[in-house]
This record gives C-alpha cells, structure tokens and sequence, in this order.
C-alpha cells in the first residue's frame, strides 16, 4: 500500500493504493470516518487495483471551504486522472455513497459499477436537515470531540455495539482529530445536495445495495424506495447491522462487495 498526494485549491487530498491486475475498485468512507475504514477489506481484494481516498477534512486530506458534495465528486474524479484510471466501480459508505452518485452523473461513462453502502440518492428531509444544523451548532459551541462521542456509538446496532466497545472507542478517538472546520462542512454539503434518484433510474451500469435492517442513520423508506430504481441491481439486507456493516458485518460485507466486482468486471 502506497500514498498518493492530489494538490487541489493550495490543499492537499491524500488516496492509497494498492496495486492489483483486475478493475480498479475506488472506496469513499462516511461521514466522521477516513479511508482506513476499508483496511480490513484490502486482503480479501488483493487481485484489484483498490483505491482509498481521504475526502476532504478526514484522515489527511485537508478541509475545503465551501466543498459541496459535486465538488468532493470533482475531487474523486481528480484523484482518478492522477492515477490514469479510465474505468472503476466505485463505492461509497452514507456520504460516500452520496459522492459517487455524484460522481456518477458528471462522469457515467466512467462507472462500471456503483455499491451504496448504507447510503441512498434522495434529498435530505426537513426533519434531517433540522439536526444537521444542530449538529453544526452543537460542534461550534462544544468542539468536535463530544459531538463524535455522541454520534459514533449511534451508528452501530445495539448488540454490536454493546459487544464492540474497542472498535467503537477507536472510531471515537480518530475522528475526534478532525478538524471542526471540515466536519462543518461535510454536515453542510449534505444539508445542500441534491435528489439523484435520476442517477440510478438512469443508470446504465449495475448498482450494488448494502442496507442494514437496524440502520437508525437512514429512513428505512430511503433504503427500500431505492432498490427498485435500477434496472440491474444487487440487494442485501443485513440482519442485525446498523449503519456500520464495514464492522459489523465485516466478512459478509466483503464478499458481497467482492461478488459484485467480479459480476461487473465479467
């Protein structure tokens, strides 16, 4: 595994890679997490070209003021052409998955397969935008460090997480080291992006779907109104897992990504 550094706007974006023959595989973390989400995948996936990005504001990547979900789109595509990289399946965990959809509708000629990994294509709802906001005034007045306390135990299905406390303190304690400016704006790209349920209607590629039947983060009417837009998909719902099937599911997860690949690539 090797790094990458993309310079873009004076900051600096950092990937990984890990060097394989097959179709290159592009993952893109969640919201509050950074590309070493994925490390436990990268074992099982030795054969592929595999690409982690820092999008910005997590792990090393620099924050970038005003950086919209497009834009962190532009970025990944950025990333790409650095890399020489024509054709991907990219996927995307929560608000990664927002980004490849994105990613998908500026660059469709490009994708070979997408996988939403807890993740879905509609607008945020009045409801969810109302604690979003909150969360960008709790960070402002309290600092990054207790909001991530309260929100990462939250992602995780209760039995796991009751199981699961080293894991849960390590996500903590990562995320607690970025910087309040970038989890700001994260929150406020999500706040402001748009429905791409389009996207997926007219994808011309196959789309992966990972839901979890405990997922508290996303409307279970965003997860299951999504699955019929396609006209290829692959749907798995997990039993017992949270927003945070990466952990939760780890195994599982694996090889359902990796039979999605292979699937695409053939």
């Amino acid at each position: 595994m090797n790094h990458n550094i993309t310079t873009i706007n004076d900051s600096n974006i950092f990937s990984f890679i890990q060097r394989g023959n097959r179709i290159p595989v592009i993952f893109l973390h969640g919201f509050c997490e950074d590309s070493s989400v994925w490390d436990d995948f990268l074992s099982d996936l030795s054969d592929y070209f595999i690409v982690l990005i820092d999008l910005p504001g997590f792990g090393k990547s620099d924050p970038q003021q005003n950086c919209s979900i497009a834009d962190m789109a532009l970025i990944v595509n950025t990333v790409l052409e650095d890399l020489d990289i024509k054709t991907c399946v990219l996927v995307g965990h929560s608000m990664g998955g927002y980004v490849a959809l994105e990613f998908a509708k500026l660059y469709p000629e490009q994708i070979a397969g997408i996988g939403l990994f807890h993740s879905h294509p509609f607008a945020d709802s009045a409801a969810i935008i109302k604690n979003r906001q909150k969360g960008i005034d709790f960070i402002r007045k309290n600092g990054s460090i207790h909001f991530v306390r309260k929100l990462i135990p939250n992602l995780f299905a209760p039995r796991f997480g009751s199981k699961s406390s080293l894991i849960i303190s390590e996500l903590v304690l990562t995320a607690s080291h970025y910087p309040e400016a970038g989890l700001i704006n994260a929150l406020e790209a999500m706040i402001k992006r748009v429905d791409n349920h389009g996207v997926l209607k007219e994808a011309n590629f196959p789309v992966l779907f990972i839901v979890g039947e405990e997922d508290t983060v996303l409307p279970k009417e965003n997860s299951f109104n999504q699955l019929v837009l396609p006209n290829v998909s692959d749907i798995h719902v997990l039993d017992g897992v949270g927003h945070m099937g990466i952990f939760e599911a780890k195994n599982k997860c694996v090889s359902i990504i990796k039979n999605f690949i292979d699937f695409v690539s053939q």
